[in-house]
């Protein structure tokens, strides 16, 4: 082989290997710049409630959401009366009325559960099934009646221009005040047999719809 030859080779093999170098280091810097963006686009909520609310169980049984696979999810249930402490006493926090009897319900907690996770903070959880810790029918109405009025803000209006309470209803409180509510899951949802069905585009935009929500109340 001739010198020049042989320098056209070396210096091919140079050129290659400052290439391979060039595209790690570029590869690299890329993986950087997505890493800090994550950490720039994460958000952090702080909900500051002053109420001690009695926690009915800090580990409720959520076995019956047969969507949500999380073993440890993001939910403390309360009663409807220590609901309504947050109101009397200008609480602020996240609850959920819902119930794993309710096939809507079912689709919403996984999806509250993974928002609550992200932003780092625990939702209430108001059994609708069985929210209430009283001793006769009539109060129990009464409850229910005060709740729907408190949450009247954040209900929808039929169109008779009544609100009813439907769930899975979300609702962010602050300061004593719902400042912001959702119910159910988005438009355009479909249902088979086995229930509601969202797509990812929906799960998304569910996700928004929460997020937003924890929003509302943080500080």
């Amino acid at each position: 082989m001739s010198k020049s030859r042989k320098y056209t080779v070396i210096a091919l093999v140079i050129i290659g290997i400052s290439l391979i170098v060039y595209s790690l280091k570029m590869s690299m810097d890329q993986k950087v710049v997505e890493d800090v963006s994550k950490e720039v686009l994460k958000e952090t909520v702080t909900i500051e409630n002053p109420v001690k609310l009695n926690i009915l169980d800090e580990h409720p049984d959520m076995s019956g959401y047969m969507y949500l696979e999380d073993e440890n999810p993001n939910f403390e249930e309360i009663t409807i009366a220590e609901t309504l402490r947050l109101f009397d006493e200008k609480g602020s926090a996240v609850i959920v009325l819902s119930s794993d009897r309710c096939p809507w319900c079912e689709v919403a907690i996984p999806v509250l559960n993974e928002v609550s996770k992200e932003l780092g903070q625990v939702v209430y959880y108001v059994n609708a099934a069985s929210p209430y810790n009283v001793s006769s029918t009539e109060e129990k109405a009464q409850m229910i009646d005060r709740l729907t009025k408190e949450l009247d803000p954040v209900l929808e209006e039929e169109e008779n221009g009544e609100k009813t309470l439907y769930i899975p209803l979300v609702v962010g409180i602050k300061d004593g005040v719902p400042v912001k509510g959702h119910v159910a899951l988005v438009e355009g949802v479909e249902s088979d047999e086995m229930g509601p069905k969202l797509t990812e585009a929906q799960k998304e935009e569910l996700k928004e719809i929460y997020r937003d929500l924890f929003k509302a109340v943080s500080k």
